[in-house]
């Protein structure tokens, strides 16, 4: 190692052997062809470099600032409960907070120093190292407090990626003394500590995250960062690590172990994370804005716009956050050292209840609750979380108590406005399936089925199920396998067992009788075609009378009908009469009368009708059913009658 590299006795986090030695690849990194940032001019190039960073983040916190006036979900708003100014000539590059003793801690990048706070904002010190040597050479990038709990709670490590150094101090007869500082051959940028408390590092150009373990020494793990010297480091609750990626405009979720990529959310150009250790929420800075997000990466709210956010730190157990500001602009200078806390909505507890279910389990959006193993968890005053049931194979969720609402059977929405408690229940599972023909769609009550699209669920055994017909106008439906219809649309069932329900949709249909008048004859259309039997209820039908040859169409009659064309627009059964006439000559018309038929006048025998007087020549008279006339003498045989 360098002269510089001193580990003194006692000291808790004592490096191994192999730490310390030569092997730490020192100067490999640079002889890679990136040569290491050891210009003390070079932090005042980046300083510079910043001025032109500041437009496309204003642009974006825009988008957020409207949001909020237009009344969007951006429920999380920090309320400024407090500033302070740190000494004079000081510039605020990054912080920490200490979350047991609350104490602040300010990255001053122009005194190349670290001011520690009190919670209230008063300077405690200025912590500078103890070997002596020019600490102006090698200003610090990064800072982060130990708030793992062991014992390393407080101690306070810095990265300067100007030094190639990592450093820690520790709190000894109430000041911060260097213990030792590392120089692993990489370019440092962020610092964070994890739940071990064990300090991680990214490396500037390397897409690098690496863990500094006093037992194994340097652990790498290959990332997707930026590989630029703007990436900060944080730890949530589940030891998960988040990378901001500067140019690259994300936050990026990685799997501590293995450096996997378990996630990435686009944000422009973001300067710093802090994670919220209670409610998992992530605050991400982009130099004028901080946006805070849900543990899935929603965006849930913010600080208000140009609140020149480029650093921040969070206190879950105090529910403040704090954050730096750099903005004041003097010449090509970027100064300013003003650090804002901010009260975040309290916390309160919502526990999770399983009555039954085995090994069914429950979760939380956003996350923090996976009951079986955690069913208590604190959310924001105010935040909505929608709890969903896993149940194991062969069981249904039969029950919820506690939820403000029930968006399916399996959800349960909760606003944590005080201490909360929800309970679900389990039971053995009865499936229903419903078959559909026609336009119309099934739905069911309790919520599960809704077919068209999901036509069979899993209910509670034992369930009463009620099955509502959505009708298309001018249709019905037919049901099989109900147990009883409270409506001709409602069709209800009790799950014994498994169950299957038909629903059959179909127009309603009315009848169309045509009848036919007159003496003549001819046909009739409908809309130009063969008239059917039944048309749908609503059709629209023109009548048309077509006569045959000798004939005349005279016109309709009935509903309403009363020209020689007849539209009709059904709502129910219809009768309509065409009348046809005969034609006796051109331009003539028999008239359209009633059909006579001739009656039989019966011949009296009571009073035989007798001819009297003579018969004309050629007759002669005889008596003829009852009566006499004069007949025609026969000629060959025969005789004709004559009155």
């Amino acid at each position: 190692m360098s002269n510089h590299t001193r580990i003194p006795a006692p000291m808790t986090h004592a490096l191994p052997q192999a730490c310390i030695q030569q092997g730490w690849r020192e100067n490999v990194r640079r002889t890679a062809g990136k040569p290491a940032a050891t210009d003390p001019s070079e932090s005042k190039t980046r300083r510079q470099a910043t001025l032109l960073k500041r437009l496309l983040p204003a642009v974006a916190g825009l988008f957020t600032f409207f949001a909020l006036l237009t009344g969007s979900a951006l429920a999380v708003t920090p309320t400024l409960e407090a500033h302070f100014t740190g000494p004079e000539g000081g510039t605020a590059r990054h912080l920490a907070v200490n979350e047991q003793t609350g104490e602040i801690f300010v990255l001053d990048e122009a005194k190349e120093a670290i001011d520690r706070y009190t919670s209230a904002g008063v300077l405690v010190e200025e912590i500078a190292g103890s070997f002596g040597f020019n600490y102006r050479e090698f200003a610090y990038d990064k800072i982060a407090v130990d708030n793992s709990g062991g014992q390393g709670q407080g101690d306070l490590y810095a990265s300067s990626l100007d030094g190639e150094r990592i450093f820690a101090f520790r709190l000894e007869a109430g000041v911060y003394k260097e213990v030792w500082e590392v120089r692993p051959g990489y370019l440092p940028t962020g610092v964070a500590v994890d739940k071990s408390g064990n300090p991680w590092f990214t490396v500037s150009y390397e897409h690098l995250a690496v863990e500094l373990n006093p037992v194994t020494g340097l652990t790498e793990k290959k990332i997707e960062t930026s590989g630029v010297e703007d990436d900060s480091i944080a730890f949530d609750s589940e030891d998960h690590m988040f990378v901001t990626a500067h140019y690259e405009a994300k936050v990026v979720e990685y799997d501590p172990v293995t450096g996997e990529g378990l996630s990435a959310i686009s944000i422009v150009h973001p300067e710093d994370i802090a994670i919220d250790p209670i409610t998992n929420r992530r605050f991400v800075t982009t130099e004028n804005w901080l946006e805070i997000m849900t543990s899935g990466g929603a965006v849930v709210g913010g600080t208000p716009f140009f609140a020149s956010s480029e650093a921040v730190a969070v206190n879950g157990a105090a529910r403040k956050v704090y954050t730096a500001s750099n903005s004041e602009v003097s010449g090509n200078e970027v100064s300013g050292n003003e650090i804002k806390v901010w009260r975040l909505p309290g916390v309160l507890p919502l526990t999770v209840t399983k009555i039954g279910g085995g090994s069914s389990s429950v979760v939380s959006a956003p996350s923090g609750i996976d009951c079986g193993s955690v069913c208590g968890v604190s959310f924001d005053e105010g935040e909505t979380v929608t709890l969903t049931a896993v149940p194991e194979s062969g069981l249904v969720v039969s029950g919820w108590k506690g939820c403000a609402y029930e968006p399916g059977p399996d959800e349960c929405e909760v606003t944590v406005d005080q201490a909360s408690e929800v309970t679900v229940s389990f039971a053995k599972a009865a499936d229903l399936t419903v078959s559909k023909s026609g336009p119309g769609t099934v739905t069911s009550t309790p919520a599960s089925i809704k077919c068209g699209v999901h036509c069979s669920a899993a209910f509670p055994e034992g369930a009463t199920v009620v099955l509502a017909a959505n009708v298309p106008p001018g249709d019905s439906v037919a049901w099989h396998g109900c147990m009883a219809q409270p409506t001709a649309s409602e069709c209800e069932v009790t799950l014994n067992a498994a169950r299957s329900v038909s629903a059959s949709f179909s127009p309603i249909m009315y009848s169309l009788a045509i009848a036919r008048s007159g003496s003549g004859s001819g046909t009739v259309t409908c809309n130009g075609a063969s008239c059917l039997a039944e048309y749908p209820v609503g059709s629209t039908i023109e009548l048309g009378g077509s006569a045959a040859s000798g004939s005349a169409f005279v016109g309709f009659s009935g509903a309403g009908c009363s020209e020689t064309t007849c539209d009709l627009v059904l709502g129910g059964n219809v009768s309509v009469t065409a009348a046809f006439n005969y034609v006796l000559s051109a331009g003539a018309v028999v008239p359209s009368a009633p059909t006579l038929t001739p009656l039989l006048m019966p011949v009296s025998r009571s009073k035989p009708v007798v001819k009297t007087g003579r018969c004309r020549q050629g007759y002669v008279r005889r008596r003829v059913n009852g009566g006499v006339r004069c007949v025609k003498v026969k000629q060959h045989g025969k005789s004709k009658k004559h009155r």
